[in-house]
C-alpha cells in the first residue's frame, strides 16, 4: 500500500473513484438529453472527462498535499503545547532542592511533545494501521523518557548533599514507571486524537457551510 493509501486512506481513494464516475455519468447524461445516441453520448463522456486513472492520481495528489499541510500544521501545534506544558512543570520545579523534577521535566521534554504530536496527526491519517502505529510510538517515546527521568531523577536526587530518604525509595518509582507509565501517555494521545478529530470535523462543516 502506498504513501497515498495510508495518508489519504482507502474510503478516500474509493470516493475518488465514485465521484469520477458520477461526472462521467452526468455528461453522458446531458449529452442524451441534447440528443445524442447513447453509444455516441458514452464515448463522448469518456473524452471529455478523460482517463480514470489520470483523474484518480490528480484528486489522490491534491488530497496528499492537503493532508500533508495539516499534519505540518498540527505538530507545529501539538509540539508547542507539549513544550509549553514541560516549561511549565520545570517553572514549577525550577527550585535546586528538587532535583528530580527537574531532571525528569528535562526528559520529558521530548517525550510530551511527541505523544501530543502523534495523538494529534493520527486523528488526521486515514488509514487505521497508520492511527494505531503513530499512536504505538507516541505512547511508547513518551514511557521511554518517564522511565528515563525517574531513573535518573533519583540518581541526581541522591547525589546531593544530605539526600532525604525520600529519594532512595526509587525502587517503587522504577517499578510504577515500567509497568504503569504507558496508562499517562495513553491518556495524552488519547486526548490530542480526540481533540484533533473534532477539530478536523468542525473545520470540514464549516467549509461546508461557507
Amino acid at each position: 500500500m502506498n504513501l497515498v493509501k495510508w495518508v489519504v486512506g482507502p474510503r478516500a481513494c474509493m470516493e475518488i473513484r465514485q465521484e469520477f464516475h458520477a461526472h462521467r455519468e452526468e455528461c453522458r447524461a446531458a449529452l442524451v438529453a441534447e440528443g445524442h445516441a447513447p453509444e455516441a453520448a458514452a464515448a463522448e463522456a469518456v473524452r471529455r472527462i478523460g482517463d480514470e486513472e489520470a483523474y484518480v492520481r490528480q484528486c489522490e495528489s491534491e488530497l496528499l498535499g492537503q493532508r500533508l499541510g495539516e499534519l505540518r500544521f498540527v505538530s507545529a501545534i501539538g509540539a508547542a503545547v507539549g513544550c509549553a506544558l514541560v516549561g511549565l512543570m520545570y517553572a514549577s520545579s525550577s527550585d535546586s532542592s528538587r532535583p528530580f523534577q527537574q531532571v525528569l521535566c528535562l526528559h520529558l521534554l521530548y517525550g510530551l511533545p511527541i505523544v501530543l504530536v502523534a495523538g494529534a496527526c493520527a486523528a488526521r491519517l486515514g488509514h487505521w494501521l497508520a492511527r494505531l502505529g503513530l499512536l504505538g510510538l507516541g505512547v511508547l517515546v513518551f514511557w521511554l523518557g518517564l522511565f528515563l527521568g525517574t531513573h535518573i531523577g533519583y540518581g541526581v536526587w541522591q547525589a546531593v548533599d544530605n539526600p532525604p530518604e525520600e529519594a532512595f525509595a526509587d525502587g517503587a518509582g522504577l517499578v510504577g514507571t515500567l509497568i504503569a507509565g504507558w496508562l499517562p501517555g495513553c491518556m495524552l494521545a488519547g486526548a490530542a486524537f480526540l481533540v484533533s478529530a473534532f477539530a478536523r470535523r468542525m473545520g470540514a462543516r464549516l467549509r461546508e457551510i461557507g
